[in-house]
């Protein structure tokens, strides 16, 4: 063998036998922990390591390894279980997709709804729109569905989201000319009371039994919110906020 000293020797030996694992370490162990098992001299370990070169016979050096063969055995276990402890760390983002429902409202058989525009936009919220027609006037009641994703507008309450989109809702009409002319009540499908604002518009393009209208907006659970503006009697605009719901 070629100079070496013996702490080179095991780093170059450790490096042979974890480069050759897969095929040489196997039987390589069960020389070294079977002492009954004699490997000839002649067989012999060349390694190259930048001018040096070491020849090694693997007999000898089997015979020189074997109290370490517990040791050796116990690195590869700690190797193995080391490995399988410290997994890749995944990625992970959010996905939003879209989930289908029924919108359910409880109106008299004369009654008839249409479905309108489904809207996505970045501001936090996906829309779906609806219209109420009856046989003898269509349009008679808007309805859109609003579902919330934002994180921030996620953060508050039903009640509370539910009326900062009522205040926008009410400066919305009142920026365009209408004006509020009074407000009642009803119930939702929730139990929870919805106020209903009676808007009233001069405009004078909008035919004169159109321009009074009641608008509501209300939570109709979780992320979910109601949009109504409706031309329809008192009556009917609460029986549709009373039975509306998402199933």
């Amino acid at each position: 063998m070629i100079a070496a000293s013996n702490r080179s020797l095991f780093f170059y030996l450790f490096c042979a036998v974890t480069a050759l694992r897969c095929t040489f370490i196997v039987p390589l162990y069960t020389f070294i922990a079977d002492p009954a098992i004699k490997i000839p001299d002649q067989i012999c370990l060349f390694l190259v390591h930048k001018e040096h070169i070491l020849c090694m016979p693997i007999g000898h050096w089997c015979d020189k390894m074997k109290s370490f063969s517990a040791l050796i055995l116990a690195m590869l276990l700690l190797i193995t279980l080391a490995s399988l402890a410290f997994p890749g760390v995944a990625l992970e983002s959010v996905f939003y997709t879209v989930t289908e429902k029924t919108l359910s409202v409880d109106l008299d058989p004369s009654f008839e709804i249409g479905q309108g525009d489904l809207n996505a936009s970045d501001r936090g919220m996906v829309t779906q729109d609806f219209f109420i027609n009856t046989t003898t006037v269509s349009n008679a009641a808007f309805i859109s569905i609003m579902s919330v994703y934002d994180d921030v507008l996620k953060r508050l309450s039903p009640e509370n989201l539910s009326k900062i989109f009522e205040a926008s809702a009410v400066l919305a009409v009142e920026d365009k000319g209408d004006g509020e002319t009074g407000n009642w009540t009803a119930t939702s499908s929730l139990g929870g009371e919805v106020t209903v604002h009676s808007i009233s518009s001069a405009d004078p393009s909008i035919s004169p039994e159109r321009r009074s209208y009641d608008m509501a907006i209300w939570s109709l659970g979780g992320q979910n919110y109601a949009l109504v503006v409706s031309l329809l009697d008192r009556n009917n605009t609460s029986r549709m906020i009373e039975t509306m719901t998402l199933i």
